[in-house]
């Protein structure tokens, strides 16, 4: 998922720069520019990028539950570290959540929290994230 994302993001920023380019020059020789501005598809985009942080963190969630034995620590750690991290990449290309991928966010940062051994640390991470 990380690296799809990395390419619609690629592609959204190419795709605003191809338009931003050609807006001035189409205004330098005079050519109205109103059909080139936005549709409303790369918002479309950012809103669909968010839904998929969403989905993506609510799973983490899951996953974090279903956790058991010896190795639940280094498994643990490393899936909230995943969802994190694409968690912060979405809100950056987003521009931030909606209400609830937010809210979404906040229950995986509760149970990361109540999760055994290693509350205190690892809460203190997911807050300056």
């Amino acid at each position: 998922m990380y690296k799809m994302l990395e390419k619609v993001e690629q592609s959204v920023y190419a795709l605003l720069r191809t338009r931003d380019m050609a807006v001035s020059r189409y205004k330098e020789f005079g050519i109205p520019t109103d059909w080139l501005q936005d549709s409303g598809v790369v918002g479309k985009i950012k809103l669909s990028s968010v839904q998929l942080a969403k989905k993506y963190m609510k799973r983490v969630a899951t996953e974090l539950d279903a956790l058991t034995g010896p190795e639940k620590e280094p498994n643990r750690e490393f899936i909230v570290l995943q969802g994190v991290r694409f968690a912060f990449r979405v809100h950056q290309f987003a521009g931030g959540f909606d209400a609830e991928s937010m809210k979404a966010f906040e229950e995986l940062r509760s149970r990361i929290g109540s999760g055994g051994g290693t509350q205190g640390g690892e809460g203190n991470k997911t807050e300056a994230i």
